[in-house]
């Protein structure tokens, strides 16, 4: 009988001592979570286009951040009413840390709306992305965020098994590819079949 209860004794004990650990462990891992998440935050800032005009080059620019560094930046884009995104790649512009910028094509006049956002990955690989940003189309005066030479093909990708002929929605001298699977970012963040850099 005694034996027994020595025995009990003992198991409760190491039984106590395991739960101890593992609490200790998950209060261990959880410290560290908290001390690596200010360093994998990525920010993002952006005055949101009040319109653009069609036919016209578009230049966007955000301000990208993060305290593990940026690994890349993408535009993505579609024209309303339009189900696939496509992307271009952003490109940090000179003399700044964490100013990017990248040209949309020209939309065509029947065009009403176009709808991006940014979406970055940090070196950690982590990925992050904005809300949809989306301004009307009106003819008239060219606004200054709009990019008038238009002589180079513009290169944009899409994450579609398969590129299309061409980018509706768009008039512009646009030459469209897909990208692999392991760059399909977009779908990764849970945002629709998307198109991209």
């Amino acid at each position: 009988m005694f034996k027994r209860f020595r025995h009990g004794m003992i198991c409760r004990c190491i039984s106590l001592f395991f739960m101890a650990l593992v609490a200790v462990q998950a209060d261990f891992v959880a410290a560290l979570a908290a001390e690596a998440a200010p360093s994998s935050v990525t920010s993002f800032s952006h005055d949101s286009l009040s319109h653009v005009v069609p036919g016209v080059r578009i230049r966007v620019k955000a301000t990208i951040s993060a305290p593990a560094g940026i690994k890349l930046a993408r535009c993505y884009f579609k024209a309303s009413d339009e189900t696939d995104y496509f992307f271009v790649a952003m490109q940090k512009l000179e003399g700044t840390e964490t100013t990017y910028t990248a040209i949309l094509p020209a939309l065509s006049n029947n065009a009403k709306v176009i709808q991006y956002r940014f979406l970055a990955v940090n070196n950690f690989g982590l990925l992050a992305k904005t809300d949809e940003f989306a301004s009307p189309v009106r003819p008239g005066v060219v606004p200054e965020w709009q990019y008038t030479d238009s002589r180079e093909t513009i290169k944009v990708s899409t994450e579609l098994d398969q590129a299309p002929q061409t980018a509706s929605g768009f008039t512009d001298n646009i030459k469209v590819g897909a990208v692999e699977s392991s760059s399909w970012f977009m779908l990764l963040s849970g945002v629709g079949v998307a198109a991209g850099l």
